[in-house]
């Protein structure tokens, strides 16, 4: 089964980045094309699924595949290659016992034919291959539950696992809030029960445990995988993407996030809370619609603005399905850059359409978090007619529209954008993408040019590297 497109007038196999990797490789030299600019100094880490194969079975969900780390050090214009799979629990079952250890996402935990088994009972997964996140001096590999997997920056060397023991609840997002202002990390978790909490967290810097920030009660948790953050408020968007929590302790053969339903008559409601009292200071209900990825959040003018790459529907989780991204066409994941304005207090929410043709895996300057900010660097959907199935884009949200990259035969990852430290304007920098070359059979780590958008770099890997979710810079020292 294969992903098709045509690309050049050839047949492209979009599957290559659903295969596994065979292996690791340590500081490997990357041949240069172009150049890195002398400023870029430290690493990209990214983390995502870097094998499908349980027990001679395929996994069902793109969300399943085992975490695998990647790095790519700068210095001095030089490029190093690293990755290695995390040494999980998960790991360990797969590679020693041949099943699943914990509850996945799509995939049963007791042989891919059995249900998945409910997040109230089992202990949770600590197949961490969604993203990386800096506690203090230590760099832990997350996904949607309470266990995190700590690894050496350097080597990604798995160093040990991170039960959240501070944090109650079995979901977790997977998208903490790093606020640059106020110098503190925000996350929440999801605490099932007969009435279920999404509960929110503080963890100041130089602090070593996360504080209670306060609760949502609700009778049917959505599942939501990320939140705004303002620097007054959190900003929480629950979707009408919901399950009744005993549907979860049902017999049969539905995985956990199969038993959710989609239910548009209940709307999307918005819920504000005080950031230092924990109390819920404003209410709202907006139009139904999904979405995985808030792009940011910022106070203006007594109301909140809250920016995220909405869908009408959940659909795009049924997309993701291996068999169905294996069979093709490659789906499209046009998600909306939405922009609702929220009044704290009395009046009304407003919403509207920032950029229409399509973005997800949204990321901005990460200075700009929790503030007023312009550009956002997404991917984005083909344009009708061109033989590139996807593009990397640039939205400008005052002045409207975007620049876009693409490339015959090429599929990007998740740009991140990494600030010039001398530089005085947002887009003063450098978008970092890898990139899966489907006819050379291999993957790149592609260079843009943060104003102007154009390739300045690339540097390419001496395999594969299978489609990845998340990434975070980590600055040299």
């Amino acid at each position: 089964m294969t992903i098709d497109a045509v690309a050049g007038g050839q047949t492209t196999d979009w599957a290559l980045g659903f295969q596994s990797v065979e292996r690791e490789y340590a500081g490997h030299e990357l041949p240069v094309s172009g150049r890195v600019p002398d400023w870029l100094d430290g690493a990209l880490v990214r983390n995502g699924p870097g094998r499908f194969e349980v027990g001679g079975e395929r996994v069902r969900h793109w969300f399943d595949g085992l975490g695998m780390l990647t790095r790519f050090a700068f210095d001095d214009g030089a490029v190093s290659y690293s990755n290695r799979f995390l040494r999980s629990r998960e790991y360990r079952a797969v590679t020693e016992d041949g099943h699943l250890a914990g509850s996945q996402f799509g995939t049963s935990s007791r042989g891919l034919l059995r249900r998945l088994g409910d997040l109230l009972v089992p202990t949770p997964t600590d197949n961490a291959n969604v993203n990386v996140v800096r506690l203090g001096d230590r760099f832990v590999a997350v996904t949607e539950t309470p266990v995190g997997v700590e690894f050496d920056p350097v080597t990604l060397a798995t160093a040990g696992r991170v039960p959240f023991s501070d944090l109650d609840g079995q979901m977790m997002t997977a998208h903490p809030h790093v606020d640059p202002v106020r110098e503190e990390t925000v996350t929440f978790t999801t605490d099932f029960g007969r009435t279920t909490h999404y509960r929110f967290y503080r963890r100041p810097n130089g602090e070593g445990r996360f504080r209670p920030i306060g609760s949502i009660p609700t009778r049917r948790p959505a599942y939501v995988h990320s939140f705004g953050l303002t620097p007054g408020h959190v900003v929480f968007a629950e979707f009408p993407f919901d399950v009744n929590p005993f549907r979860l302790l049902l017999p049969g053969s539905d995985s956990f996030i199969e038993r959710y339903r989609w239910r548009p008559e209940a709307g999307t409601r918005f819920v504000v809370m005080d950031r230092e009292s924990g109390a819920v200071v404003a209410e709202h209900t907006a139009e139904p619609f999904f979405a995985f990825h808030h792009v940011n959040a910022f106070e203006d003018d007594g109301a909140l603005v809250v920016d995220l790459a909405a869908f009408d529907a959940p659909d795009v989780i049924d997309a993701l399905y291996l068999d169905d991204l294996e069979s093709g066409p490659l789906p499209s994941f046009d998600g909306r850059l939405r922009r609702f304005r929220l009044p704290v207090g009395d009046g009304e929410p407003t919403a509207e359409t920032l950029y229409d043709d399509g973005v997800t895996l949204p990321r901005i300057h990460p200075g700009r978090n929790t503030r007023p900010y312009r550009y956002v660097y997404a991917q984005g959907p083909p344009v009708p007619g061109e033989d590139a199935p996807q593009r990397l884009l640039k939205v400008d949200t005052r002045a409207g529209g975007a620049r876009a990259w693409s490339e015959p035969g090429t599929m990007c990852g998740e740009p991140v954008f990494v600030p010039d430290p001398g530089g005085d304007r947002e887009d003063d920098g450098v978008v970092c993408s890898v990139v899966l070359e489907a006819p050379a059979e291999r993957s790149s780590l592609l260079l843009l040019d943060g104003r102007t958008f154009e390739e300045l770099g690339r540097a390419p890997l001496p395999h594969v590297v299978p489609f990845d979710f998340h990434g975070q810079f980590v600055p040299a020292g």
